[in-house]
């Protein structure tokens, strides 16, 4: 791990998934496993298991880009917007 790394990376969560966890943020501790937005995501499920219905279609921001799920998160990012997938026309 990363020593310079925060202990925890917030999900800041949108739409439905903000209704699943009831919270409009989640924190996520660091240091068990990667530190990818996808694993991040995958510890939020054990505590929020409603969020599994989403792990393959969510999508995660910083700083109003997406970023690749399977990327490690830089020590100087502690916040990942998650996106819920959405439809309209």
């Amino acid at each position: 791990m990363d020593t310079d790394r925060p202990p925890t990376i917030t999900l800041r969560l949108h739409g439905v998934l903000q209704d699943i966890v009831g919270e409009h943020v989640l924190p996520v501790g660091t240091e068990d496993g990667p530190v990818t937005p996808a694993a991040v995501f995958e510890r939020a499920i054990l505590v929020h298991p409603g969020l599994a219905a989403y792990r393959t279609s969510v999508a995660f921001g910083n700083d109003h880009e997406i970023i690749a799920s399977d990327g490690e998160i830089p020590a100087s990012i502690n916040v990942i917007e998650v996106l819920p997938p959405i439809s309209g026309g």
